[in-house]
């Protein structure tokens, strides 16, 4: 597969695969899970909760069904239990409630970003005490240190709960202290494609300065600590990355921290306007078949494919 990722997503901390592994639900007809048990796990999840099951990410209980809508299927499911065991598992139409087909078992993935087992909520909250306590020592400013202790202090209970809440990013390395990035996710053998590193170094440093400039603001409202850690900074990742990588330069320039083994320069030109003269084009399509080119047209979306072709068909050129 590819993967195209800015720099901004590929330099966050995110969770590990141990996390990400654990955060899905496995049900299956014959199995005996309590469904209580399934619904708590569902908030855990990221899933809301809800009287009527219209949209993706909600779910519903009614006596012994359940009804969920995962974020990766196209349709949601109706489970229902006899006692604690699974009996059966229907696809149904959100519109109209209707089953269609039935299912011998399901996963469902998460649909949050940050996952993390029971361990890690508690692990973590007992880091940022630490911190915390460490910064406050440092601290002259009585009301500073009481809105800090406050800020803080809320969210620090709301991790050993293991609770989800807005600015639980700011934790990510208390979380997950491995500090993984989108590169430690991807295979060893995966080939990198770096698009104008020369700019994406720029890029790198003026995002480190925002980042830095917005801690420091939060810091003094009282709803930072310097421990806190969202991302890697440039150093750390692509130049140190074990991947093979492909830079692409529009200009031949040496791209700091890296050695390049081979440099291969391509010659390109802007392409004729044809104006819908479609005799010059199909002779020059001939030209360039003559000389041995390989012709590529490109098209935006299948519609515009398929007139491609009728084009062609209509005037005999060869696609």
């Amino acid at each position: 597969g590819v993967i195209v990722v800015p720099y901004a997503g590929l330099r966050r901390i995110v969770p590990v695969a141990e996390s990400v592994r654990s955060a899905r639900i496995r049900l299956a007809v014959g199995m005996e899970v309590p469904l209580h048990e399934v619904a708590e796990k569902l908030v855990r999840l990221g899933y809301e909760r809800t009287e009527k099951v219209e949209s993706r990410s909600h779910f519903s209980v009614r006596g012994g069904i359940l009804d969920l809508y995962p974020v990766t299927s196209e349709l949601p499911y109706r489970i229902e239990w006899f006692g604690d065991e699974i009996d059966s598992i229907r696809e149904f139409d959100p519109e109209d409630q209707r089953s269609t087909r039935k299912l011998e078992e399901v996963e469902i993935l998460q649909c949050r970003e940050w996952v993390a087992e029971e361990r890690r909520f508690k692990n973590a909250a007992q880091h940022a005490f630490e911190r915390l306590e460490e910064q406050l020592a440092r601290m002259n400013d009585r009301l500073a240190k009481e809105r800090l202790r406050q800020n803080i202090g809320r969210e620090i209970e709301l991790l050993r709960e293991g609770a989800f809440f807005p600015g639980l990013s700011k934790y990510a390395s208390m979380l997950y202290p491995e500090r993984h990035t989108l590169l430690d996710c991807i295979p060893r053998d995966a080939l990198i494609v770096v698009d104008e590193p020369i700019r994406l170094q720029e890029t790198a440093r003026q995002l480190e300065r925002e980042e830095a400039d917005h801690f420091a603001s939060m810091l003094a409202e009282g709803r930072n600590l310097p421990a806190f850690v969202v991302s890697k900074p440039y150093e750390s990742l692509l130049p140190v990355a074990p991947q093979p990588k492909l830079y692409l330069s529009l200009f031949l320039r040496q791209i700091p921290q890296t050695q390049p083994k081979n440099i291969v320069n391509f010659i390109s030109r802007a392409m004729q306007n044809f104006h819908g003269q479609m005799n010059l084009f199909k002779s020059e399509m001939e030209r360039w078949r003559k000389s041995g080119s390989r012709v590529v047209i490109l098209a935006g979306g299948a519609e515009r494919v398929e007139r491609v072709h009728r084009i062609l068909r209509d005037y005999e050129i060869e696609p």
